[in-house]
């Protein structure tokens, strides 16, 4: 299960929490782990293409150069 699913399945039970009726102590206990949990995966995701484990490497620019531009050509 990726990061990402995670993140979602706890966004989802941050919701489900607060419609089941704990009594309070509990939804701040609950919901703080939760949110704790968001924190540390958000924070350990890489910034860009998604998933961790792509194996894509990364290919330079293609750059289409014809020379100076006033050779006269």
């Amino acid at each position: 299960m990726s990061k990402r699913q995670i993140l979602m399945i706890l966004g989802v039970l941050t919701m489900i929490t607060l419609r089941l009726g704990f009594p309070k102590d509990w939804d701040f206990v609950i919901l703080l782990v939760i949110g704790l949990l968001i924190i540390i995966i958000a924070y350990s995701l890489k910034p860009g293409n998604g998933e961790e484990g792509s194996t894509r490497k990364e290919e330079p620019p293609y750059i289409d150069y014809h020379g100076p531009a006033g050779n006269g050509s």
